[in-house]
């Protein structure tokens, strides 16, 4: 059995931080759009952040190939990921990590977008645990 360790810290949360909510300018970021915003925990935000910076989300479903973008992303999810480790690196991140993949589905808009999120829930560390349990695979 599989066991999750649920530790959530309570937070004002964006609710929409991804990259496209963000403004950068004199070496500052802005965020915009508090639509979304209520208390929750700050784990939602960094999971919204990991979406672009990290999956790349927004560049590939707007199919931008551009190796400085994502370069940037790059460089700004690995700061993200070493400031915030001891939640990035925990159970709940995964959790949460996959219900946010799995909460797009329904938005999506055409086959490559759903192939897009296919492949990268199918690259997710939780997905990689549970393929490879007891060595049975999940399609």
């Amino acid at each position: 059995m599989y066991e999750i360790e649920i530790d959530i810290p309570k937070s004002f949360c964006h609710g929409d931080l991804t990259v496209s909510n963000l403004l950068f300018h004199s070496k500052k970021v802005y965020l915009i759009d508090f639509l979304d915003s209520y208390i929750d925990t700050f784990l939602l935000d960094l999971i919204k952040l990991k979406q672009d910076l990290y999956y790349k989300w927004i560049l590939k479903i707007n199919d931008v190939e551009d190796l400085r973008v994502s370069q940037c992303f790059n460089y700004l999810w690995d700061y993200i990921e070493l400031k915030y480790e001891q939640y990035v690196n925990t159970d709940i991140f995964q959790v949460l990590d996959v219900i946010n993949f799995i909460r797009i589905e329904p938005y999506l808009t055409n086959q490559k977008q759903k192939i897009i999120l296919d492949n990268i829930i199918k690259n997710t560390k939780l997905y990689e645990k549970f393929a490879n349990s007891y060595g049975r695979k999940i399609f």
